[in-house]
């Protein structure tokens, strides 16, 4: 199923087979979304289905909240890529920065904090003291009050705080 528009796209699958797959979504679509708030027992899906699409109906349902938290995640992650870290940026001098941290954002020097949670090594403590840091930076810049993302921070539980 989650491949088969690629493989209509690139021409490996007729016209015919895509129409039907994407029936197939549609309709294991509309049943998740029916069974979302019902326990999964047998019966819960109702009216004869083939096996393979009551199992797809099934893991969209079990597995909608992780997917969920996934989209979140997604969606904070592109928020930090927008905060961007000033040139002059003095990594030594940040408290609670490993020494691992330091070394790579040195040397790497990027240009967001988005860039920086993608190095190698760098851990999740270390993205948190960039953010608070950057924070504190806007704030001695006088910007508190500005409308630019850089000054929002993103609590544990993944709502923004300006």
């Amino acid at each position: 199923l989650r491949l088969s528009k690629f493989g209509y796209e690139f021409g490996l699958i007729d016209e015919e087979r895509y129409g039907r797959v994407k029936e197939k979504e549609e309709f294991v679509g509309r049943m998740a979304e029916r069974t979302k708030e019902l326990p999964l027992e047998d019966d819960t899906i109702p009216g004869p289905i083939p096996g393979h699409i009551r199992r797809e109906i099934e893991a969209r349902t079990l597995y909608k909240g992780y997917i969920m938290q996934e989209e979140k995640r997604i969606a904070e992650f592109k928020l930090l890529e927008n905060i961007e870290l000033p040139e002059e940026i003095d990594y030594r001098s940040m408290k609670g920065l490993s020494n691992e941290a330091v070394e790579k954002l040195s040397l790497q020097r990027p240009g967001s904090i988005g860039q920086a949670a993608r190095i190698p090594g760098l851990r999740p403590p270390d993205i948190q003291i960039l953010h608070v840091y950057i924070a504190q930076f806007h704030r001695k810049l006088g910007q508190v009050g500005s409308t630019n993302s850089s000054t929002n921070s993103i609590k544990s539980n993944g709502e923004k705080e300006v």
